[in-house]
């Protein structure tokens, strides 16, 4: 008994220790800084560690508890209570966890309903496209459309949709700055990212964060896609891509994403203003 005494205070110590490091790491990744919208590919890196390690925080301390009781159980205690509050604690930590996991499922469902009937509009549109274009796995496909809009999808394979309206207002490099740009959210998993961001604002609607942190998202991959078009085409390519992007189809945010790269090629002045 005076082993297992001593030990938890220092058991207590390292789990604060730990959980300090999980929480410092959740807010260096998920509050907003200026340092995501430098490197936006690193911020959602960061992110997706931290809800892993979160997770499994979780998962380890739902354990911890039951190894608890199991040890309360067996070794007598000075008081009858000491015995039993373990068990009480992880059987309140799997209701918990187990309404929480009720309402993913649920919302998760909700979503994913929604997904199919654009999945259904998507493969129309495929279906309906003048022609395509395959680079690997990616599939180009070109819509007649009057309406300059571009996008990636996953149906049926990897694709990227280029309607007819926007190559109209773009020149070919520009176009391929705005492929490489809707391919770069495929190959870098950025539905997942945004499907779980929407998952947390389905689940969290009343909290203000979840709805922020679902519009950081969105911005920080639409960010990511616009670096990676410029390490492929070119900085001012991308920008001019996007600056035609906004003429012929204005879109909140896209004139400051250009100026964002512009602004990248000339450090040292952006950083004086």
């Amino acid at each position: 008994m005076g082993a297992l005494t001593g030990e938890a205070p220092a058991a207590a110590i390292v789990a604060l220790l730990g959980l300090a490091t999980l929480l410092g790491l959740c807010d260096l990744a998920f509050h907003p800084r200026t340092w995501q919208l430098r490197r936006p590919g690193m911020a959602l890196r960061a992110q997706s560690a931290a809800a892993a390690l979160l997770a499994g925080v979780l998962v380890v301390g739902i354990l911890a508890i039951a190894v608890w009781g199991e040890s309360a159980r067996v070794a007598p205690q000075a008081h009858p209570w000491l015995g039993v509050l373990p068990t009480v604690t992880f059987a309140a930590a799997l209701f918990v966890a187990g309404g929480a996991l009720g309402i993913i499922a649920g919302r998760r469902e909700v979503l994913s309903r929604g997904d199919v009937d654009v999945d259904r509009t998507i493969r129309t549109l495929i279906a309906l496209s003048e022609r395509q274009q395959r680079r690997g796995d990616l599939t180009i496909s070109y819509i007649d459309a009057a309406h300059p809009f571009a996008c990636a999808v996953r149906v049926d394979g990897p694709h990227v949709l280029i309607t007819s309206g926007l190559r109209r207002h773009l020149t070919h490099a520009q176009i391929e700055a705005i492929v490489a740009h809707e391919a770069h959210h495929l190959t870098a998993g950025h539905d997942r990212h945004l499907r779980r961001a929407r998952l947390a604002a389905a689940c969290l609607p009343v909290v203000t964060a979840c709805r922020r942190h679902e519009r950081r998202v969105r911005l920080l991959i639409e960010l990511a896609s616009d670096d990676h078009a410029a390490r492929h085409c070119g900085a001012v390519t991308t920008a001019q891509a996007l600056e035609s992007y906004q003429l012929a189809a204005p879109t909140p945010g896209t004139t400051e994403r250009a100026r964002r790269l512009r602004d990248s090629m000339h450090p040292a002045s952006s950083g004086s203003r």
